[in-house]
């Protein structure tokens, strides 16, 4: 039986192919959407890991703290991460151009997840994370602007 990859190789690999050809406001949105998901993972990680993995996390935080939980959690734990990632409002942001770039970044991680041989068992999780993803995108989408004649009298 082979041991399960963890998920900090997995995003490093996903974020260096999202920030690839990025520039200016929207590489920083991106590096925003990639802090705010590992500091999702490391705030939840207690919760989604057991009692031995979180002894590895507490050993792997005494040689290097950032992103402990990220280098012990399996990648199979990406899923239910993403799903309180993405209702919990703690890292909802404001501005509509910043919420599109996160849910397109977070549409792109559903699909690379959904790849993955090891959370086939998932997939149903999975689909739900982008049927959500979808609909507030959907919501984020600016309506079309009808155009009004005006009558000129004269």
């Amino acid at each position: 039986m082979r041991a399960l990859p963890t998920a900090d190789p997995f995003l490093i690999d996903f974020f260096a192919d999202r920030r690839r050809g990025a520039h200016g406001v929207r590489r920083d949105r991106i590096e925003r959407v990639e802090a705010d998901l590992r500091l999702a993972i490391e705030l939840a990680g207690d919760d989604v890991l057991g009692a031995e993995q979180q002894a590895l996390v507490a050993a792997e935080r005494q040689f290097e703290p950032i992103g402990a939980a990220a280098r012990v959690l399996p990648v199979t734990a990406l899923p239910a991460l993403l799903d309180r990632y993405l209702t919990d409002p703690l890292y909802r942001p404001v501005a509509a151009d910043e919420a599109r770039d996160r849910l397109e970044t977070c549409a792109a991680l559903i699909r690379r997840l959904a790849r993955q041989p090891e959370l086939l068992p998932a997939t149903r999780l999975l689909r739900r994370l982008d049927e959500r993803v979808r609909m507030e995108t959907a919501t984020l989408q600016p309506g079309r602007a009808r155009l009004r004649a005006k009558r000129v009298r004269g």
